[in-house]
């Protein structure tokens, strides 16, 4: 069962991709309006730019806790075998989540960099997520 219910994600969400290096539009339309205040806030007010890992790690913050808020939606209406279902499919998520963006950290990142690569990763793949729930039945 839970098999067919990953190949159901994978078929069902072509364009969150989670592996994707640049965001797709359904994901850059959930960031919210303080994250792009903040990695535009140089070119706004003429000071110096915030650190993306900083803008990034705001930004996460926000968006687990949408998810967080998306998952304990869902299972309110889930029966107990689904429950179990989704609690399981959403600890493999995390895994697989966690595996993709170490990867894209070493692959991507430098000496200074690194935390905003791997920040932006798990930014983006928490908004797939979010939406995922979202239309989970």
């Amino acid at each position: 069962m839970i098999k067919t219910m990953m190949i159901a994600l994978l078929l069902s969400a072509p364009s969150l991709t989670l592996t994707h290096a640049d965001p797709t539009p359904a994901i850059t339309a959930r960031y919210s309006q303080a994250y792009d205040d903040c990695i535009h806030h140089g070119e706004r007010t003429g000071e110096m730019a915030m650190p993306g890992y900083v803008c990034n790690e705001r930004e996460y913050a926000v968006q687990d806790a949408r998810l967080n808020q998306a998952y304990k939606m869902v299972m309110t209406r889930l029966t107990e075998p689904r429950k179990a279902e989704l609690r399981t499919l959403q600890r493999q998520w995390i895994g697989q989540r966690d595996m993709v963006c170490a990867r894209r950290e070493i692959a991507e990142g430098d000496v200074e960099g690194y935390v905003g690569v791997k920040l932006e990763c798990l930014m983006n793949m928490t908004i797939a997520r979010t939406i995922f729930l979202e239309r989970y039945r």
